[in-house]
Formats: structure tokens, C-alpha cells, sequence
């Protein structure tokens, strides 16, 4: 019983004090993981990008942004475009994940993050992750 609905590049809603922009998905795209519904979300002046599954075709598309917030792509899988991800990562990076035989997330994006003196925080590592806008 509950409705659901399509929502693509430019789509938008304000939950409570959350500000929520849809980036993606901007086009149709050959890799499924690249259709993920990609979030900015706004709180207190601080922001937050949720990117899905997207590899580095959508990531090039949607272009370098800086949120405080970033929670690797797919797991931090290797499918990252690790120029996009230099030009993104904020202050923090998240990686969600647990045990698996993917290799996530890939060494050489922990790299990219490590080089770039952003701390990482990994679901495997610590658990649950909650963070507090200042």
C-alpha cells in the first residue's frame, strides 16, 4: 500500500530539517550499479553524499563535489574513479561494509583517502556509524 515513484537528477524533498537532492541517476546507463540513486542531503548546515553503487562512468558525469561527509561508492570498490575521489572526499569518509570476497573496499582507494589526510570510518572496523553535524 505504499506509493512508489521514479525520481532522477534535480528531484528534491525537505524531511523535518534534512534537505534531501536527488544527483543522480542523470542519464540511463549500460551498468546497473550506475542507475543508483545518488543523495546530497543538507542538515545544519552541513551535507552529506550518498552515492550508491555508482562507478566511475556516473561518478565523471555528476563532476567533483566536496560534502563534509562521503560514503564511499559501492563498498569503496575499486570500480571508483580515484581522481573523482580525490576531488570529493570531504572532511570524513564512511565506508560500509562487512567480510566479503570482493576485496572491499580496494586498496587503492583507502589509499586515496589516507593520502589525502581524511579520516575513514568503516562499518567492518566499528559498526553502526552515527555522526552529528556541528
Amino acid at each position: 500500500g505504499v506509493a512508489v515513484g521514479e525520481v532522477g537528477g534535480g528531484d528534491g524533498a525537505r524531511l523535518g530539517e534534512f534537505r534531501l537532492s536527488v544527483l543522480g541517476p542523470q542519464r540511463r546507463y549500460a551498468e546497473e550499479n550506475d542507475g543508483s540513486v545518488v543523495l546530497w542531503v543538507d542538515v545544519r548546515g552541513a551535507s552529506v553524499l550518498l552515492p550508491g553503487d555508482i562507478g566511475a562512468l556516473a561518478q565523471r558525469d555528476l563532476g567533483p563535489l566536496r560534502p563534509d561527509v562521503l560514503l564511499l561508492p559501492h563498498h569503496g570498490a575499486a570500480t571508483t574513479d580515484l581522481d573523482w575521489l580525490a576531488a570529493t572526499v570531504g572532511s570524513l569518509a564512511v565506508v560500509s561494509v562487512g567480510r566479503n570476497t570482493y576485496g572491499h573496499p580496494d586498496p587503492g582507494v583507502v589509499g586515496v583517502v589516507a593520502d589525502l589526510g581524511t579520516p575513514l570510518v568503516s562499518t567492518l572496523d566499528v559498526g553502526d556509524i552515527s555522526w552529528s553535524p556541528p
